[in-house]
């Protein structure tokens, strides 16, 4: 909707209201996708294909909206406000949208992977009583430092 009110360009004051998460729009894309989803049935593979990527999504989220990497990946890399007046823009916002989440998903895979790795070999547990000590004399100073004020 966004994509052809700024192709056929109405005025900014409607364009605007459009990219807000909190219009009609977005109610009824969400209220549609949640009916058409909740009709859909699945084959056995689909469900194992869904089931190893629903616990990476949040992830995803994550990762492709940190605000660390928000402008470098969105204008910086992928410099998406250039296809904005192509011909081509839907697709190269599928193949974008595609790719990002590719992306993110085999990074939040690795890092899963990596903290199984670490709570097996239990690395935390080894400096356990170091990190205590730590805490304690960090809090203590904090402590005498705040009274003697």
């Amino acid at each position: 909707m966004t994509y052809l009110t700024n192709k056929l360009q109405f005025g900014k004051a409607i364009t605007g209201h459009f990219y807000l998460y909190n219009t009609i729009l977005v109610l009824l894309s969400s209220v549609l996708l949640f009916l058409g989803f909740s009709r859909l049935t699945c084959s056995k593979k689909s469900n194992k294909i869904i089931n190893v990527i629903s616990p990476l999504t949040f992830g995803v989220y994550l990762i492709h909206d940190h605000s660390l990497l928000r402008g470098i990946l969105w204008k910086g890399i992928l410099r998406v406000n250039q296809y904005i007046n192509s011909n081509f823009f839907i697709v190269n916002c599928m193949l974008i949208t595609i790719g990002i989440f590719a992306f993110s998903l085999i990074v939040e895979l690795m890092r899963q992977k990596i903290f199984k790795i670490i709570l097996r070999l239990n690395f935390l547990n080894k400096y356990k009583y170091k990190l205590r000590l730590l805490n304690d004399k960090y809090n203590a100073f904090f402590i005498n430092h705040s009274l003697n004020r």
